[in-house]
């Protein structure tokens, strides 16, 4: 934890590639809040990259002039200035777990976190799958955290699959931000699909059992990557004209 003395906060809106100038002296600079690294430049020549979360120390002297330079996307940069640092290194382990859970509140808080419902409507010699897709070129790592799956037959036996192609035919829905009203996400795709063959066993990433009617809760503990390009498939498996309703629940991490 870091206590601050003798400092002055800093919020701007930064256009992209916008350079500016902030009327400040001091010997130390740390960014709290920024959604990408920017740069940030001394009047003594030095230029480096911060982004949330870190700081920087002259460790002689002071500047008097600084500017911050962000790079190829807009976005709300904070920023603290002074001349006296006072560094408090206690730990103690629930400073790590306030830590963890103040970061994911911060991803949710940004809108970087969804959570999205498909319904899917069984048909005669047919299997049920759901896909959620990350396009290519979406500028986005996906981190799928959870699946739910709620199965309406005991025969069935869903998997879910990678190494699978876009289902880009299937009837589309995204997501929505769980920042209640946010912005619902255009990026990632959920697919729902019907189809008279399944992914073979090599494809297969996991496989879940479950009771008719019960939903499945998978939960990973460390979360599935995704990168743009890629995607995976859930399907049930063992009974075709099967109804299903599943949610996804992932984070979107912009590629910088």
């Amino acid at each position: 934890m870091t206590n601050w003395i003798g400092t002055q906060d800093y919020d701007y809106t930064l256009a992209a590639g916008e350079r500016m100038p902030i009327p400040a002296v001091g010997k130390f600079i740390s960014c709290t809040s920024a959604d990408y690294p920017f740069k940030v430049s001394l009047n003594n020549g030095l230029e480096f990259t911060i982004q949330r979360g870190l700081s920087f120390e002259l460790p002689f002297g002071q500047f008097d002039e600084i500017a911050i330079i962000n790079g190829a996307i807009a976005q709300k940069v904070k920023v603290y200035v002074g001349d006296v640092i006072v560094r408090d290194s206690r730990f103690s382990l629930s400073d790590q777990v306030v830590s963890t859970i103040d970061g994911r509140k911060e991803a949710v808080r940004e809108g970087h976190c969804f959570v999205g419902e498909q319904v899917h409507i069984g048909v005669s010699n047919k299997y049920t799958m759901a896909q959620l897709w990350n396009p290519v070129g979406s500028g986005y790592n996906l981190w799928l955290s959870r699946l739910l799956w709620l199965n309406f037959s005991n025969a069935a036996v869903p998997f879910m699959a990678d190494s699978v192609p876009e289902l880009s035919t299937g009837d589309l829905t995204y997501a929505k931000n769980k920042v209640i009203g946010g912005a619902v996400d255009t990026v990632a795709k959920m697919y729902s699909w019907i189809d008279e063959s399944i992914p073979t066993a090599a494809q297969r990433f996991l496989t879940l059992y479950g009771e008719q009617r019960k939903t499945l809760f998978f939960s990973f503990e460390h979360p599935v990557l995704i990168p743009p390009g890629k995607g995976v498939i859930v399907v049930e498996s063992g009974v075709v004209n099967n109804n299903v309703n599943n949610t996804w629940e992932y984070e979107l991490e912009p590629i910088l």
